[in-house]
């Protein structure tokens, strides 16, 4: 049975939209890979390599391919933005890919579950309070909110947070008039997620900057090491910090205590090259 026309606002990575474009280019027109790669001028061996995700697709190899792909000047503008969010190092780039993806009403319409991970993420006041009603205590009112804010957030961002919160499920009202934590997990897609967790994570590194000044230091734990490491260790030094982090996630199983909330950072990254620094 051969598949419908395929909508790239259905797919949220660049990859994926190729592999289901590919697949549905051999069984309707019985184009193969090599067939694609020598009508677009690509050598043979390209194309596998960018689905496998071991190269990433350049803007000159687009332009070749977009001939085949026959894309509309919406949908092409919107690839190339998949293209940035995908393999882009930068992330101003990344983030201003999204921002033109989200104006596309294609998107919007298909899409909602993106854009409501990145609204949750980006803002460290959704985490945080979403964290608090998991409190007996907890009060939904921004003034008692407020109160308990370690860093600064006026009653109008804390207003607007929790409207969020409620209006998308990840805070509930009960029969009696609480508002408590929802069960409602995110729905995480690779792209958008990714820029996604890195605009809250930047979020949360200036936060644990800032409490080197705002907390007591027997209320903060910043740790930190500098050491050389082979390239071949750095993936163990990965599993030591995703297994450290298994078990803090299990001290967090069912507190309901009027305790503070607290974000863990767990990190690793280069501060200097390796080799010969002329390279």
């Amino acid at each position: 049975m051969k598949r419908k026309s395929l909508d790239i606002f259905d797919y949220h990575d660049y990859r994926e939209f190729l592999r289901d474009w590919f697949d549905h280019a051999r069984e309707s027109q019985s184009l193969s890979l090599r067939d694609i790669a020598e009508k677009c001028g690509l050598s043979t061996g390209y194309l596998p390599m960018i689905l496998a995700g071991k190269r990433n697709l350049s803007e000159k190899s687009f332009l070749k391919l977009q001939e085949v792909l026959k894309l509309n000047q919406e949908e092409a503008h919107y690839f190339r933005s998949l293209l940035i969010l995908s393999d882009d190092s930068k992330s101003q780039d990344r983030l201003h890919a999204f921002a033109e993806i989200r104006k596309s009403r294609s998107f919007r319409q298909k899409n909602p579950k993106e854009l409501e991970v990145y609204q949750y993420l980006a803002n460290w006041l959704h985490v945080t309070i979403r964290e608090m009603a998991h409190r007996r205590d907890f009060q939904a009112d921004p003034t008692w909110i407020q109160a308990r804010l370690v860093y600064k957030a006026s009653l109008k961002e804390i207003e607007n947070s929790l409207n969020f919160l409620l209006e998308q499920g990840f805070l509930v009202r009960t029969k009696s008039g609480m508002v408590i934590q929802s069960q409602k997990q995110l729905d995480c897609f690779s792209g958008v997620y990714r820029l996604s967790l890195g605009e809250f994570h930047k979020q949360m590194f200036r936060l644990a900057a800032e409490s080197i000044d705002a907390t007591p230091r027997d209320q903060r734990n910043l740790l930190g090491h500098t050491f050389v490491i082979p390239e071949d260790q750095i993936e163990s030094l990965r599993r030591i910090l995703d297994d450290t982090l298994k078990k803090v996630e299990a001290l967090s199983s069912d507190f309901q205590e009027a305790g503070p909330v607290y974000h863990v950072i767990l990190s690793t990254f280069p501060v200097a090259k390796k080799g010969d620094a002329n390279k």
